[in-house]
């Protein structure tokens, strides 16, 4: 099962119960960074992983969005937004991270970027 940004202004929540011990495979990507106008995309949303993870109860999910794009020069597109998953309630999350590239009124393409950043998420 997947579960997607669809609407909201920073993220979308989910919930989800397992009513019995079940093994998963989980994958949890924070929001893009948005790119700026004429210049290059966003950088990816940092990510986490772990398989064989046996889940039983609650579970929380919040699925960040990603960043808006600039419309005008001289301005960066958005840094994408975090996304996060609680488990025995502890929140793992994978940041959002930076936009990359706009050209300014005068032509000159300018780079940025900020890094996403990730707590670790280790399997149980």
């Amino acid at each position: 099962m997947s579960f997607t940004y669809t609407s909201g202004a920073t993220d979308t929540p989910y919930t989800i119960t397992f009513h019995e011990n079940t093994e998963c495979d989980i994958l949890v990507g924070g929001g893009g960074g948005a790119g700026g106008k004429f210049g290059g995309g966003g950088g990816a949303g940092s990510v986490l992983f772990t398989s064989q993870i046996v889940l039983n109860g609650a579970i929380s999910i919040q699925v960040g969005r990603g960043g808006v794009g600039s419309t005008s020069f001289n301005a960066n597109g958005e840094n994408g937004l975090q996304s996060n998953i609680t488990i025995n309630g502890i929140t793992y999350i994978a940041d959002g991270t930076g936009f990359l590239n706009y050209t300014n009124a005068n032509g000159w393409l300018l780079s940025q970027v900020s890094a996403g950043t990730s707590a670790p998420f280790y399997k149980y």
